[in-house]
């Protein structure tokens, strides 16, 4: 067990586990459907929420976007038919097994997965650990190479230590952009090009 689930067991949450999420999803809650489309600038799904709350069907979603940092989150604008997720980094444990929920449900929909990050390090990683462990059909958005161009001049030095281990990551979906990082030295945090 990991140390937050054993604080779990004792009821001690280690801190609040929140969800936060623009677009239309219905969930039921203690036997009570709720669809956040009417919350167009977004909504936050706490702790209790995301432990009790049910997916139900959700037809109208047709694309599923993770947006690291909370700037570019909030500047996405509402589209119908997306669900936009704030994943902060990596997302909680909580987190985890409540998007994992409503990938089984609508698995065999036509979703298309989409996740859009820093380009450095932290970046690469935090899509890995989405792709692996929640939404295997996820692939990058705006993170590519043209992006990184485009508004290098917001890029910052990257330090040795990270260059270091950026070289030795590999992610064929965004190895254009790695390589890229390794070359000029530089990277990209996400605000960069809002």
């Amino acid at each position: 067990m990991e140390d937050s689930d054993v604080l779990e067991q004792l009821n001690i949450e280690e801190y609040a586990q929140e969800l936060c999420i623009k677009g239309s999803l219905r969930i039921e809650i203690d036997h009570v459907e709720v669809d956040t489309k009417d919350y167009r600038y977004g909504v936050v799904l706490n702790t209790q929420t995301l432990k009790h709350a049910v997916v139900l069907d959700n037809p109208q979603i047709r694309k599923i976007i993770t947006i690291e940092n909370k700037a570019n989150f909030v500047a996405e604008p509402y589209e119908e038919g997306t669900l936009i997720l704030f994943s902060h980094g990596f997302f909680t444990p909580i987190e985890k097994i409540f998007l994992q929920n409503l990938y089984e449900k609508i698995q065999g929909q036509k979703v298309d997965y989409l996740h859009s990050g820093d380009m450095d390090y932290g970046g690469v990683r935090i899509f890995q650990y989405i792709k692996k462990n929640i939404f295997p059909e996820l692939v990058p958005y705006r993170m590519d190479v043209g992006t990184f161009i485009k508004f290098e001049a917001y890029s910052e030095v990257i330090s040795e230590s990270c260059l270091e281990k950026i070289r030795e990551i590999h992610e064929p979906l965004l190895q254009d952009t790695i390589d890229l990082i390794v070359k000029t030295g530089r990277v990209l945090e996400q605000e960069g090009y809002l």
